[in-house]
């Protein structure tokens, strides 16, 4: 082997891993640091034709006093590694004259151009600085990426303070600002110069004791500038609210602007010749991102540039890619940096290809003995590298080519392989998009980060062993490994863990560390085709060690071997690559194994059930349909199948109908090796399994089930469920095929074809009697039922399934679909005995005959047919519905489950049937059912009831509380007597109305008629002769007997008619032939009635009351005593007032008593009146002050009271008394009028003052 002294050109080359614009050097002194910036930025630049160019029309728009608008902004932009940032960084030392003109400026240049390539730019570059002063501003913007949202504009205030001296926090800066600057309204010098004093007397103030602190403190940390500044504004400006004045300042891309220009106009100030200010930035897109409002700032950032300081103010700013071209990565917000291309319109690309040709001209080029050492020896070795070296089934390339390799470029690159520079930019160019910072790593700067990776690589290759070593993706692996540690943590953790394990060898690791790498170039080199050809090239690193063949079979045999649960196919795509599992997923496989060896079936049947078993029956054809050749039309029915998987039940059946009218119980047979069971029962269609490749497909179903177990109780990683994903749909395939290719059995009958074993398996499990048709009907069937009128046809699906008729009476006439209901509900209800709800009824039948079944929530239910054909069998008079008590209820109760509990059944016997009694006596319409029949007659029995009740409690009541006399009160509790006897019948009859047989139902409704037509009368009666009663009442009491002025005769005839009533207590008054009998024997009333009429006259005539009540109505004082006025005293009013008041009142009520008690007919209409009267009787009329001498006591009273009043009304009145019992009130009164002008006027009973 030759060392590297002899092979390579330049022995000892350095690089600095990656460049930015804004990299600090550690060092004190200003010259070592501008020395190492020239020696790192400068010496290792290479000038390319594209540098060349847009370093000419930048110096120009530079050297022009007032470049045109379009030249002052720059969009300098390339790919990973095409050197943008490192330009931007030697623009940044060539562009500051201060540093250039501090320093030896010829030699900066010659540096740069260090092979003099370009003469003329240099010159150009040096009158550049002759004529004008440039101070560039840079930035790099990756920099503020992830700490908090920043706009361009605030990064360029900040990088303009921090160049004019200024503190880097803006508040800050601003502060400083103002307080530096002499005039304005207040003097802030002073305290600014004092402010070090100041600062600790003012953090000591607020309880922060520490000398030590200076003003570069205030500037770092917010919580000592929120302390003192304040604090200062107060002692320059005597208002703390200033500080926000100083510090609110609209940050925008013209305040960007102006500063700049106000920075620029301050330097200009201080040099001999104009300045200019070149703004550089790096990577503004990855800054920008998807940020809308980022993208809107450069655009007006870059208007400003554009429109303030005649062209002395010019950026560049470097771009992943042209403007139009920019893909922010967040695709959602659509971002459209084409906004850019007004603000932009020079923009310059800078090609990323030169990365290799600066690897092979910098680091690699050769010496004549080194190249004549190649073409000796690397290019004749037993390993040819032109074959054996290069990639197969490449899909993407590069430049030189992954699968082809010169022997030109093989000299040139050597050690390296040709590809190889390209191939590790793009890994680290991938590598490079999973960086949370993408300024913290070797792979910001992507071609930079090669050649440092390839001189590293260089030295490495130098202490290998080997007779004619070459670098392999192992040793790029080897060099960057402590930076993956930082990307790609956990799958180096891998790679360690594989290094560690005691099965595993030095060449294992070699093949993880080449299918990690190669994971992250995918689309360019498959990994596992052909026969891991291309993982054997990649690990291969010495032209006299084994050829490719022998190396792809130790790669086999690791990949399968020791390395199996570390490296596993990547599903996610195509299957060409591999990936390294983590170590939860090593767990998982691990666990999984072991499930593996010992497989426990009935949890693979279940698990197979769960997740499988659904889509593999899916995709079996089965018939979902039955044509039932019964029908005209040979209608196809829904076909539902449940199934068993050797005696194993699966929960997951198959129909394309959600209620399914066929239902198949397929038993599966020959999956589980551990069962074997050939009995053959009467109700299964059997369906074994073809036996060939049975083992596979177990194995594969074993391993699908112990993947599933492993990770079913976890949250797996993705990979995981890639695999467990693709193990199933191994299953799947393999499973299927065995179905399809599997025989069914029927009763001991053998078929091929599932289409004829589900005929036959209807034929022979479905009884003769069966209609699918009885499957389909649901509850909205049994609503139209409940809308049915007594004469409307039954629908047709209720002919189909055979429900009765209701004109139906034979049973011959039935459908065998409603025999067997009658039978089997028959027999249940003979079964149960009397009393037992159709709930129970109709689930003892249900358990008998599982077709008249449903499914429910709660278990099995009785089907919906079935309750139609009941209902209709009920309607046809074969059974009676009736509650648990015996009450019919209606046939529709039949109809709602909910009922079923409180309703029961009953046989109908044999005979003269009931319906014919409710019909003939027209409780029920032909039309109508039996069962109506029983529930009109009970409602005309409960009507009856209840009015008989209604009329019982009324006559009681009134007995009770109106009716004194014993002969009238015995009248009334007698018709009371009555209704309730009628009440006890009806009562009666309604519980015996479902139980007896037709002829005793016969005698039952007619004394029902009977009944309810003695109450229609006695109803009627008792509201007319009511108010003859009452009358009779009032007649025969004896406080009339006791009204002197009434005389004897009156007298002797209300006693006569009270003996007459007591002698006719025991009539029935209220029927027709009845109150004939009572009225004739009372024939004392009339009497009674005529005498009372005389005396009440001649008592009128003789003493004069209708004279005096006549001027007693409406008279202007007999109001009510609280609507008189409080002048008219107490003793006038009780004196004259209320006795007159009292005396018409009593002789109104006299008047109306006599009235009524003197009607020869009273009607229903004095029924109020008459009971008013029967209260006024108990002793509170005055009938004495009917007499004589209270008439003409009254009279005097009202001839005073006239005379008195003097015809005025009571408000007309000052005031009115008597003497002496209003003596005070009178005095008091008169004293209140003026005295002078009164009038007293005698008259007889007093005296009148006016």
């Amino acid at each position: 082997m030759i060392d590297d002294e002899q092979l390579f050109d330049n022995p000892d080359p350095q690089f600095e891993e990656s460049i930015r614009i804004d990299r600090d050097l550690e060092v004190e002194d200003d010259a070592e640091e501008r020395e190492l910036l020239y020696q790192r930025y400068l010496d290792d630049y290479h000038l390319t034709d594209a540098t060349v160019d847009f370093l000419k029309d930048l110096f120009t728009h530079f050297e022009e006093d007032t470049p045109d608008a379009d030249e002052r902004n720059h969009w300098l932009y390339g790919y990973y590694g095409s050197g943008k940032s490192h330009l931007l960084t030697a623009l940044d030392l060539l562009l500051d004259t201060s540093q250039v003109e501090a320093h030896d400026g010829q030699s900066a240049w010659e540096r740069f151009d260090d092979k003099h390539a370009e003469p003329e730019l240099g010159e150009q570059w040096r009158g550049l600085h002759d004529d004008t002063i440039i101070v560039p501003l840079s930035i790099n913007l990756l920099q503020y990426q992830g700490v908090r949202e920043q706009s361009f504009s605030e990064i360029v205030l900040q990088e303009v303070y921090n160049q004019r001296g200024l503190g880097e926090r803006l508040d800050v800066s601003f502060f400083e600002e103002e307080f530096k600057r002499t005039g304005g309204l207040f003097d802030t010098r002073e305290v600014w110069e004092k402010r070090e004093q100041l600062l600790n007397d003012i953090l000591a103030g607020e309880g922060v004791h520490n000398p030590d602190y200076s003003w570069t403190d205030v500037r770092q940390y917010q919580l000592l500038s929120d302390i003192v500044l304040p604090d200062l504004t107060k002692r320059a400006t005597g208002m703390v609210d200033n500080l926000a004045d100083i510090q609110n300042k609209k940050i925008g891309q013209e305040l960007a602007v102006r500063k700049i220009e106000s920075y620029r106009q301050e330097l200009e100030e201080q040099y001999d010749r104009p300045v200019k200010i070149a703004l550089l930035m790096d990577e503004v897109t990855l800054f920008i991102g998807g940020n809308y409002q980022r993208l809107s700032e450069l655009n007006a950032l870059a208007e400003g540039i554009k429109d303030v300081g005649d062209g002395n103010i010019i950026s560049v700013v470097t771009a992943q890619s042209e403007i139009e071209d920019v893909q922010p990565g967040l695709a959602v917000k659509q971002l459209n940096f084409g906004i850019l291309k007004d603000r932009f319109p020079q923009q310059y690309e800078l090609p990323s290809r030169h990365a290799g040709e600066i690897v092979q001209q910098r680091l690699l080029a050769k010496s004549d003995q080194g190249t004549q050492w190649i073409e000796n020896n690397a290019l004749t070795a037993k390993v040819d590298p032109k074959v054996m070296f290069s990639y197969r089934d490449v899909k993407q390339n590069t430049a030189p080519p992954l699968n082809d390799i010169d022997e030109e470029q093989f000299i040139q690159y050597y050690p390296l392989l040709p590809y190889q520079p390209a191939l590790f930019m793009e890994i680290l160019s991938n590598l490079r998009e999973l960086l949370p910072d993408a300024t913290k790593s070797i792979f910001s700067g992507t071609a930079r980060a090669v050649l440092a990776l390839v001189a590293g690589l260089r030295a490495e290759w130098a202490k290998k062993d080997g007779e004619i070593p070459i670098i392999s993706l192992v040793d790029f692996y080897n060099l960057v490994q402590y930076e993956l540690q930082d990307i790609i943590q956990e799958k180096t953790e891998v790679i360690k863990d594989i290094e560690n394990d005691p099965e595993t060898n030095a060449f294992d690791l070699k093949v993880a560390k080449v299918v990690l790498l190669l994971s992250y170039v995918p689309e360019m080199i498959p990994q596992t085709e052909p026969n891991y050809s291309n993982i054997a090239t990649a690990v291969m690193d010495d032209l006299e060690g084994e050829i490719r063949s022998n190396v792809q079979t130790r790669v086999r045999n690791s990949l399968e071997g020791s390395l199996e649960k570390y490296i596993r196919p990547d599903t996610s795509t195509d299957g060409a690559d591999l990936r390294l599992t983590d170590r939860e997923e090593q767990r998982l496989i691990s666990d999984a194994r072991e499930y593996e060896t010992e497989p426990e079936w009935d949890e693979i049947i279940e698990s197979l059930d769960d997740h499988l078993w659904e889509d593999i029956v899916a995709d079996l054809s089965l018939p979902t349909g039955y044509e039932w050749e019964a029908d005209d039309d040979d209608t196809a029915y829904p076909v539902g199948y449940s199934f068993h998987i050797d005696g194993s039940a699966l929960e997951t059946g198959y129909s394309d109908s959600e209620s399914a009218v066929f239902d198949v119980d397929v038993v599966i047979r020959g999956l589980r090796p551990d069962v074997d069971n050939d009995k053959i029962a009467q109700d299964k269609l059997y369906w074994t399994l073809e036996s060939e490749g049975m083992d596979e497909l177990r194995s594969q179903l074993t391993e699908w089930w112990a993947l599933e177990k492993a990770t079913n109780k976890t949250n797996p990683p993705e990979s995981v469920v890639r695999d467990r994903s693709d193990a199933a749909n191994r299953v799947r395939e393999k499973l299927q095929a065995a179905l399809s290719n599997g025989d069914f059995t029927v009763q001991a009958d053998d078929f091929t074809t599932i289409d004829n074993a589900l005929s036959e398996y209807v034929n022979e499990t479905y009884p003769d009697y069966f209609h699918p048709e009885l499957a389909r009907i649901s509850d909205s069937h049994l609503d139209e039922l409940r809308q049915l009128d007594d004469e409307d046809p039954l629908p047709s699906w209720a002919d189909t399934i055979g429900v009765p008729a209701q004109s139906t009476g034979d049973i011959a006439t039935f459908s065998d679909i409603a025999f067997e209901v009658r039978k089997l509900i028959g027999t249940k209800i003979q079964d149960s005995g009397d009393g037992v709800d159709v709930a129970t009824i109709l689930n003892r039948a249900i358990e008998e005959e599982p077709l008249f079944t449903v499914e429910a929530p709660t278990g099995k239910d009785p089907s919906p047919a079935m309750l139609a054909v009941l209902w209709g069998l009920c309607r046809a008079g074969v059974f009676r519905v009736t509650t648990v008590d015996g009450e019919p209820v209606e046939l529709d109760a039949l109809l709602t489950p909910r009922r079923h509990t409180t309703i029961t059944l009953s046989t109908v016997p044999v005979g003269p049937r009931a319906k014919d009694v409710f019909v003939d006596h027209d409780i029920i319409e032909p039309t109508e059912s039996e069962n109506q029949g029983y529930i009109n007659f009970v409602e005309q029995l409960e009507s009856i009831e209840t009015r008989a009740n209604g009329l019982k409690n009324d006559a009681s009541v009134k007995a009770e509380t109106t009716f004194e006399t014993a002969a009238v009160n015995t009248l009334v509790h007698r018709i009371a007597t009555t209704a309730r006897d009628i009440e006890d019948a009806a009562a009666e009859r309604q519980d015996d109305a479902t139980t007896v047989g037709t002829d005793e139902l016969r005698e039952m409704v007619e004394a029902m008629e009977t009944d309810r037509e003695i109450l229609t009368m006695a109803e009627t009666h008792w509201e007319e002769r009511l108010p003859f009663l009452l009358q009779l009442e009032a007649l025969t009491r004896p406080e009339l007997r006791g009204v002197e002025w009434l005389g004897e005769d009156v007298h002797e005839n209300l006693q006569t008619l009270s003996d007459q009533v007591g002698a006719a207590t025991d009539t029935d008054w209220w029927t027709a032939d009845g109150w004939s009998t009572f009225v004739g024997e009372l024939d004392a009333r009339t009497d009674a009635i005529d005498n009372l009429t005389d005396a009440w006259a001649d008592q009128q005539a003789k003493t004069g009351i209708e004279s005096l009540q006549t001027d007693l109505e409406d008279h202007a004082w007999l109001i009510e005593p609280m609507d008189l006025p409080p002048t008219v005293r107490d003793g006038f009013r009780v004196t004259y007032v209320d006795p007159l008041r009292t005396f018409r009142k009593t002789v109104e009520r006299i008047t109306t008593t006599l009235e009524g008690l003197t009607d020869p007919e009273p009607g229903t209409r004095d029924t109020s009146t008459l009971t008013s009267i029967l209260g006024r009787l108990d002793g509170s009329l005055e009938w004495d002050c009917l007499t004589t001498a209270t008439v003409e006591d009254r009279r005097e009273t009202l001839t005073t009271l006239d005379r008195v009043v003097d015809g005025k009304a009571p408000e007309e009145l000052t005031g009115v008394g008597l003497l002496h019992a209003d003596d005070d009130a009178l005095r008091a009164h008169i004293k209140s009028l003026d005295t002078e002008g009164l009038e007293l006027i005698d008259v007889d009973g007093g005296v009148i003052v006016r």
